[in-house]
């Protein structure tokens, strides 16, 4: 249900005090709410910001927003530098090329390789891409039909060699997302990969960080 004030409330839920752990980021206030919404989101400079963990060792997959527990109630900051990150473990690869999901369950994956066509074709788990500068290629259809793709980052400042359709099916979303780093947006918004044009850039999915 929806409170008298706009946000979502937990049917059942008690307010709680929540606060917020950003790990160097902008402070945000401690909150006592039925739910964290949306709009609680850190700033750091020359960092992005990966989601909120609930846990100060950041294993796992970041939480759902909006967020209700009774029990953890102190979130902390995920950042990612953009000039370097770790690579999902589990990815199946060969040759150095990624072409597979592998073992890898998690929900936001971390990419700082090559891709090759049809690689995670059809995966249904992962909701969030990061890709760093080793991801200097992403294969024709390798992320078509997956289903709960919503955000797609790309941290280098030069545009990887991106195929057609790299993305199809998730672009005709609403709440689908290309984020690129604002001081190179105009490299990525004249990207002639196939398709691009048409389902990022005139369809507004193209933003920035």
């Amino acid at each position: 249900g929806w409170n008298p004030h706009g946000r979502p409330v937990i049917l059942n839920a008690r307010k709680n005090t929540y606060t917020f752990e950003t790990n160097g980021g902008s402070i945000i206030d401690s909150i006592t709410d039925y739910t964290v919404g949306i709009s609680y989101k850190p700033v750091k400079d020359g960092f992005i910001f990966v989601g909120w963990y609930d846990n100060p060792v950041l294993m796992g997959n970041p939480v759902e927003l909006p967020y209700y527990s009774d029990k953890k109630t102190t979130l902390y900051a995920r950042w990612l530098d953009p000039s370097h990150f770790e690579e999902s473990e589990g990815l199946i690869k060969v040759d150095g090329v990624i072409n597979g999901i592998g073992d890898c369950t998690d929900d936001v994956l971390f990419i700082n390789s090559p891709v090759s066509s049809f690689a995670f074709n059809g995966c249904n788990t992962v909701k969030h891409v990061y890709f760093g500068e080793g991801a200097t290629s992403i294969g024709n259809s390798s992320f078509q039909s997956c289903t709960s793709l919503i955000t797609v980052t790309f941290a280098s400042d030069i545009s990887p060699n991106i195929g057609a359709n790299a993305f199809g099916y998730s672009w005709g979303k609403d709440e689908f997302k290309v984020y690129v780093p604002e001081e190179k947006y105009e490299y990525y918004k004249n990207c002639t990969s196939e398709n691009w044009q048409t389902y990022i850039v005139e369809a507004g999915k193209l933003y920035t960080y």
